[in-house]
């Protein structure tokens, strides 16, 4: 596991504008399965503090803006999903059950 975390710290450093992206397609993906983002965010957190030795506050203020956008972002395509894609499904579900 040590191994692979190493792995991913290189990657970042090596193509920091991927990982931005991979962060929000992630947390996006997340989101929207309704999984949980707490160990992500631990493990992002840590590996974004390797990543800027020399600036510890810069993972702070690199990895939340990401993190927001990514989770806004699965909350919105979660919303249009349940608004518009399976509304009528559930509609029809609730009054099945409560008639």
């Amino acid at each position: 596991m040590v191994a692979y975390f190493h792995i991913l710290v290189d990657w970042v450093k090596m193509r920091p504008e991927l990982a931005q992206i991979s962060i929000v397609a992630v947390y996006s993906l997340l989101i929207i399965l309704t999984l949980p983002v707490i160990y992500l965010t631990i493990g992002l957190g840590f590996a974004l503090s390797k990543v800027y030795v020399d600036f510890p506050e810069k993972s702070f203020l690199v990895g939340f803006p990401f993190i927001w956008i990514g989770m806004v972002l699965g909350a919105v395509i979660s919303f249009v999903f349940g608004r518009y894609l399976f509304g009528r499904l559930i509609k029809q579900r609730c009054y099945q059950r409560h008639h």
